[in-house]
């Protein structure tokens, strides 16, 4: 999953308006949008079973129509199905999210707002400091850090200070952020300038 995807599944990117734009390039047609959109909004309220009974309700299709395009859905990879421990089908949306972004990511459009995208700079700086993905959680952190007007760079020197003292998340970067917004930060660790140019110089948008 790209930044671009990262950020419609973290909501910064509102995936509404993505779908409606990018439906026809990521293999979707007008009616399978509004399927999407459909279960999208019922996993909004925290609604991942797919009931077929219920959706149907929902839209103007017959259930024959309905179930066979949600059918083509989940085999070509916009739906995901799982079972829950009662043996209920649960859904999520992955697929779409991930084309979605791709779809984005392959434009000239500049969809993404200042905001957006330093959020997506900050995101893959992160990824490649501490060589893993950014989970949900270390967005809405990323995300706080974007409320409260942290500077790039300063951004940048917390997560390798963290990095550097084998603080592999965002929780220590975020202390080191909200005590130099103090006024407190403690300067006495020598950061490696060598390390550091090596890690700025692997960094790249993706």
């Amino acid at each position: 999953m790209n930044n671009i995807a990262k950020l419609i599944k973290a909501k910064t990117i509102d995936f509404t308006q993505v779908l409606i734009k990018y439906y026809k390039a990521i293999g979707l047609n007008e009616t399978t949008a509004v399927i999407v959109a459909k279960l999208y909004y019922l996993a909004e309220e925290n609604d991942n079973f797919l009931e077929l009974d219920k959706l149907c309700k929902e839209v103007t299709l017959s259930s024959d129509k309905l179930s066979d395009d949600i059918i083509n859905l989940v085999n070509q990879g916009y739906i995901e199905l799982t079972l829950d421990n009662n043996g209920k089908e649960e859904f999520t949306l992955d697929g779409v999210i991930e084309r979605l972004g791709v779809a984005i990511d392959k434009t000239s459009d500049d969809v993404l707002d200042e905001r957006q995208e330093k959020l997506s700079l900050i995101v893959t700086y992160v990824e490649t400091t501490f060589s893993k993905t950014c989970s949900t959680a270390d967005l809405v952190v990323i995300n706080a850090w974007l409320d409260n007007n942290y500077n790039y760079d300063d951004i940048k020197s917390a997560v390798f200070k963290s990095f550097q003292l084998g603080k592999f998340n965002l929780k220590y970067a975020d202390a080191i952020l909200a005590s130099k917004a103090s006024h407190k930060v403690n300067n006495d660790l020598e950061i490696d300038e060598e390390l550091k140019a090596l890690l700025d110089g692997a960094y790249v948008k993706k």
